[in-house]
């Protein structure tokens, strides 16, 4: 893990005007050192390392990277706020920051990224509460990328189908049980979606990741 990351440089990279630029570097890692330099975060990152980075330190980087640009369709005034704001409580601050750093370390499907940093945007604008960002943050991690990129395909309804993605979903916390495999006249378990099934089908329309066929 990344431990030389703290909260106060991940809260003061979010409200940079200078994410919209990290496109650049996302096509290039050597591209633009200055903007580089001008996010806490990727500058902290990089002076840990005294050498050459290797792929590992590549891939959180490309990652943090995503996540990052992401952000930058939230006007700036809109991070501004939302950064004085979460100033105020110290604890929810050091759970958005830790659990989004540790989940970027852990992944290993970038396109994850998006969704965790859209996730953060759906916090930002209240449209979800902290216990729920923290819920979709879970099932981020334990999700298959193309099992969450199928999820917006479902039906709202009872499903019964012999078909073991909605187990996974189910385990990740975006179903509920409704009946055995055999009972009520069919042959497979049911599932039915729950409140958190239809905060991750918007956030992963809003992450616009080409999906998986």
């Amino acid at each position: 893990m990344n431990l030389e990351i703290d909260e106060n440089s991940f809260f003061n990279s979010i409200d940079k005007e200078s994410l919209v630029n990290l496109g650049e570097v996302l096509i290039d890692l050597n591209l633009s050192e200055g903007i580089i330099k001008d996010i806490p975060i990727l500058s902290t990152f990089l002076s840990a390392r005294k050498s050459v980075l290797d792929i590992r330190d590549k891939l959180y980087l490309k990652k943090i990277l995503k996540f990052l640009h992401n952000l930058s369709i939230v006007e700036t005034k809109d991070r501004e706020s939302f950064i004085k704001k979460i100033n105020s409580d110290s604890k929810i601050k050091e759970l958005i920051s830790s659990n989004i750093l540790l989940l970027l370390d852990k992944i290993h499907e970038i396109d994850k990224s998006n969704l965790i940093s859209v996730a953060l945007i759906e916090f930002i604008e209240e449209k979800i509460k902290i216990e729920e960002f923290e819920l979709i943050l879970n099932v981020i991690e334990k999700s298959p990328l193309v099992d969450l990129l199928r999820l917006p395909k479902l039906n709202n309804f009872d499903i019964a189908f012999n078909d073991s993605i909605f187990d996974r979903l189910f385990t990740a916390g975006l179903y509920r049980f409704t009946h055995a495999s055999g009972t009520l006249g069919g042959g497979g378990t049911g599932y039915s979606p729950n409140e958190y099934t239809h905060i991750m089908i918007r956030i992963i329309e809003r992450a616009k990741i080409n999906d998986l066929e």
